[in-house]
């Protein structure tokens, strides 16, 4: 192997987790995509929903996310359980100030 090659393969980068979540919120099947499904979802509802409505909801909007998060570009969300990640997603998000990017979620 020659001197050459041996610097192509050192310019390789490295695997870097924070920077490709980073990447992915702020891409168009990010968070942007997010806000378009609750925004969709929210403007053809009846806000008045009975408890088991409420928690087929919520059951729903677990899947939604966890198929959302699927289709992030990251080794590890392939190891964990969907809560796993989300809670991991949240503290993320959290620590690097995009947190606000998920207020509309709250109600």
């Amino acid at each position: 192997m020659s001197k050459e090659e041996t610097k192509e393969g050192a310019k390789q980068k490295r695997y870097n987790e924070r920077e490709i979540i980073k990447r992915f919120l702020v891409s168009e099947k990010g968070i942007t995509f997010l806000v378009d499904h609750v925004n969709r979802k929210s403007s053809c509802k009846d806000t008045r929903l009975s408890k088991e409505l409420m928690e087929k909801e919520i059951d729903n909007l677990i899947d939604y996310y966890f198929a959302w998060i699927h289709s992030l570009p990251v080794k590890r969300s392939m190891k964990m359980s969907r809560y796993e990640f989300l809670k991991y997603l949240e503290d993320f998000c959290r620590k690097n100030d995009v947190s606000n990017l998920f207020e509309f979620l709250l109600v």
